[in-house]
């Protein structure tokens, strides 16, 4: 193959799974098609202005040209240089967020984050681009913006405030000084015909890997429920490379606290397990009418609204389901706001004229619908009370199956809406609205930054 060159995204593949990065490099075509990129409740961050004299890299990036552009403005100004592009010699490639320039000559390079702190996990990728950029530019510093979680926004953003500030030179250095020997040896590694061997558990089991169907197989023989579904990751690491299995059939009792080891015996006997007597108790707790309320929210590192702050949730649809005796007919309501603006005041008017004033209000994981009332609350003060007066008519869900009061087998361990339903309707539960809510809520965000067109609303 000709010679090998790494971005940013081959440097965290390679320190996570160096035979990934062989198939990516030699392999492309084994790689699974993954679904649609999810749109980011981060979108939009890197184009609020930290710096106000700014130059910006139009070509189309991860280009020569990017690279080009970078150093002619870089050359011949004095701003910050916003989604700049830098190579190595050997062809390893970066982008950065912002180049700055430092009047006593060098430069800055900053990251821009939508998280509200700076993470060890942003290091290696940071770690790359520091490399790679100085390779060509004298960087003296490195620093993070991230979003300040007690911003409140009034009228226009004030990038100012809305960011912080934060210096991970050393950080960054530290890490950076382990690239150049890693990217020696990972270019010998590639040059190989065969890809290397002893695969990180750990990695397959965490990451999503594009490779794992191809890889898998041939590395580990992990069964869909298996010792991993029992116990905590670094302990079943242990157990797996003593016993060189991880097929709960060919291992030893383990000691498992109760409630793994009733999901255990579940598995086992591929039997539902229930207590009948614990379930009605939980049922006779409810009160008809009962609602089933479920909400969409979306949460904007950048507040689009007034009086909101960063990775705030803010509802934008309910679907409520009122079944007002035992054996009754399921009546469906629901809101979507459909209007550019605060979705609030409009959906909170709908919602207190749909649910009654008495009657249970069952919800899957209550802190969610508690925090979406709480915040509706804040958004209408005249109907707050009422808000959150329907917090004291939650029934959640979620406890009986978090104490296994009823578990099927299908859910290898999991408790997640998501597997619950998988677990118990099957086919059915694709076509129910709540296995799409992720795409709603991004699609949404889409909708309220002005990003869809006429076609995809």
């Amino acid at each position: 193959m000709s010679a090998v060159r790494f971005s940013s995204a081959d440097y965290v593949l390679g320190l996570q799974c160096l035979k990934a990065l062989w198939l990516k490099k030699h392999r492309p075509d084994l790689a699974s098609e993954g679904g649609p990129a999810a749109y980011r409740q981060s979108e939009g961050i890197k184009e609020i202005l930290y710096f106000k004299d700014v130059s910006r890299v139009e070509t189309q990036p991860w280009t020569t040209e990017a690279v080009e552009e970078t150093e002619k403005l870089a050359r011949n100004s004095r701003r910050a240089i916003y989604q700049a592009a830098a190579a190595t010699p050997k062809g390893d490639f970066a982008g950065a967020d912002i180049l700055k320039p430092k009047p006593e000559g060098g430069f800055d390079l900053y990251t821009i984050k939508g998280s509200t702190e700076i993470k060890a996990r942003h290091y290696p990728a940071l770690a790359f681009q520091y490399h790679v950029f100085s390779a060509h530019y004298s960087i003296s510093r490195v620093f993070a913006l991230t979003v300040n979680p007690q911003y409140v926004r009034r009228g226009e953003i004030e990038p100012r405030k809305l960011f912080r500030k934060t210096e991970i030179t050393a950080e960054i250095k530290e890490h950076a000084a382990q690239i150049p020997g890693l990217l020696t040896a990972w270019r010998r590694a590639l040059a190989r015909n065969a890809p290397p061997k002893n695969v990180p558990l750990r990695h397959c089991l965490v990451n999503t890997c594009p490779y794992k169907d191809g890889c898998w197989p041939a590395e580990h023989e992990i069964p869909a429920y298996s010792l991993f579904n029992v116990l905590p990751m670094e302990k079943a690491e242990k157990i797996y490379k003593k016993h060189k299995t991880a097929d709960l059939r060919e291992l030893p009792d383990l000691s498992l606290p109760p409630v793994k080891q009733a999901e255990v015996a579940s598995w086992r006997k591929r039997r539902l397990l229930k207590k009948p007597n614990e379930l009605r108790t939980f049922l006779e707790q409810l009160r008809w009418p009962v609602y089933f309320l479920d909400y969409e929210t979306i949460a904007p590192a950048v507040p689009l609204f007034e009086g909101t702050r960063p990775h705030e949730l803010i509802p934008f649809q309910f679907s409520l389901k009122i079944q007002r005796r035992l054996e009754g007919l399921v009546n469906p309501l629901g809101y979507l706001h459909q209007k550019i603006g605060d979705p609030r005041p409009a959906l909170t008017q709908a919602l207190l004229k749909a649910i009654g004033p008495t009657g249970s209000i069952v919800v899957y994981n209550q802190n969610f619908e508690k925090a979406c009332n709480e915040n509706l609350a804040g958004a209408s003060p005249q109907q707050a009370d009422a808000l959150l007066a329907l917090n004291d008519r939650l029934v959640d869900l979620w406890p009986p199956f978090r104490n296994r009061l009823l578990y099927s087998y299908k859910q290898a361990g999991s408790t997640s809406l998501k597997k619950v339903c998988l677990a118990f309707l099957g086919p059915r539960y694709e076509n129910l609205e709540i296995a799409a809510g992720a795409e709603a809520s991004t699609r949404y965000l889409a909708f309220q930054q002005g990003r869809l067109n006429k076609t995809e609303r």
